[in-house]
């Protein structure tokens, strides 16, 4: 099935938003928090969408329901100038707002000010879910109070009628994060091992070719026929790391390592002796480097080795809690490495292995 174009989510949300408004004004009943869990959900699926962060999208939830409010209202008046029936009013007034604030949220994910908060690693938290559902509880709360303010005590039935709806909506967006999130990181674990059979394969040729032209050149086939014999993706892996500490050069083995970890906007090895050192490559490159047997990328801040794990415990968020043979700097005291959601079977296969 061809995917829903943002475009298109964005016109069905408007003629929603519009019968909502012409139905509730028909039955007499208030379409502001209907109309404002519409808003809810079309500002979240744009955000996550465009991948952006939670903090973003907790924002963006806060501001495009102020904007909208305030639009509504504006539009409605216009509205009034050409034309008496408050049903037709309400109905273009929503359907014109939701066009304005849906293209301006989709306006702001893609301009620079939504790079700022694009979700690089496309992980979501349970601290950011946190703050989005927070987010959403505000809205909420703000729009109760200004019903309340508006319409008076016989207003209140209806306003808790509608708490259900908004405890609904809550649930869906844990719901959408969570698996867009997982699907998210599988794609991008997906794609890690992809560029690294890639990469394999493009170093195997390249050694081939060289092979080749010197055949070509000396008659000598000896390492013509080691590399023809070899298959990629056999190549021999990384077996240590050269450290600068001052002025010095420090070769680190492998088999002394603990885990990798990205912190503080670097990359960092930790040794078993709690020797911490910085490394230049990216922990993308390292884990291309190593030997898959030996160390596992267990979230995209991290990369552990087996010898290092001491045990694991399964979290009701799905994920596992390592502990592993030292503390972590920069984790709380008594915190392991953590091993995603959808890491969780591949980890265990490894481990097991």
């Amino acid at each position: 099935m061809t995917k829903l174009r943002t475009s298109s989510l964005i016109h069905i949300f408007a003629l929603l938003h519009f019968g909502t408004a012409v139905l509730c004004k028909s039955v007499g009943m208030s379409d502001t928090l209907l109309l404002t869990l519409l808003t809810m959900t079309l500002s979240v699926l744009i955000c996550l969408r465009e991948r952006l962060t939670l903090e973003f999208t907790a924002a963006a939830i806060v501001l495009v329901n102020i904007v909208g409010y305030f639009a509504g209202v504006g539009l409605a008046w216009v509205f009034n100038l050409f034309t008496t029936s408050s049903i037709l009013q309400s109905g273009l007034a929503t359907l014109l707002t939701t066009e304005f604030i849906g293209w301006g949220l989709l306006f702001a994910a893609r301009s620079r000010l939504g790079s700022l908060g694009k979700d690089s690693n496309a992980i979501v938290q349970d601290k950011q879910l946190a703050i989005l559902v927070i987010a959403i509880a505000i809205v909420y709360i703000v729009r109760v109070l200004l019903d309340l303010y508006s319409s008076g005590e016989g207003s209140r039935d209806e306003i808790l009628g509608n708490s259900l709806a908004l405890l609904i909506f809550v649930a869906d967006v844990v719901f959408i994060s969570r698996s867009v999130s997982a699907a998210l990181e599988e794609e991008r674990e997906k794609g890690d091992k992809a560029r690294l059979r890639y990469t394999q394969l493009k170093h195997h040729v390249n050694e081939l070719q060289t092979a080749v032209e010197h055949y070509r050149r000396t008659g000598n086939d000896e390492g013509l026929d080691h590399l023809l014999k070899a298959a990629p993706g056999q190549e021999s892996y990384k077996e240590r790391f050269l450290v600068r500490v001052g002025d010095k050069i420090i070769p680190v083995q492998t088999v002394d390592i603990v885990c990798f970890v990205s912190m503080n906007k670097g990359s960092y090895l930790i040794c078993f002796d709690g020797a911490r050192y910085a490394v230049n490559p990216s922990l993308d490159e390292v884990s291309e480097a190593l030997d898959p047997s030996q160390f596992f990328r267990v979230s995209r801040s991290a990369i552990v080795a087996k010898k290092a794990v001491v045990s694991a415990d399964r979290q009701p968020n799905g994920k596992l809690n390592l502990e592993i043979s030292l503390p972590v700097p920069g984790q709380e005291e008594g915190a392991g490495l953590e091993v995603s959601r959808a890491r969780v079977d591949a980890f265990l296969e490894w481990l097991e292995a």
